[in-house]
């Protein structure tokens, strides 16, 4: 799944941390794509999407300078 890291993509813009693909920001060179699937992998379970999100909301608030409740 190395391959499918932000930094390969053809919609990643490095200078602006930019998918062109999705329309969002702070994304970086190691970061993958949660809307790819390999056929040969088992998706995400309920549990590591749910994690995901969670770490999404606390690092944009970490970056608003918020305190995380």
């Amino acid at each position: 799944m190395s391959d499918y890291i932000c930094g390969t993509c053809k919609y990643y813009n490095g200078d602006l941390c930019y998918c062109e693909a999705r329309g969002e920001f702070d994304l970086y060179e190691k970061d993958t794509c949660d809307g790819w699937t390999d056929d040969n992998e088992g998706g995400l379970t309920d549990e590591e999407k749910a994690e995901i999100v969670g770490d999404r909301e606390a690092h944009r608030i970490m970056v608003e300078g918020r305190e995380i409740e």
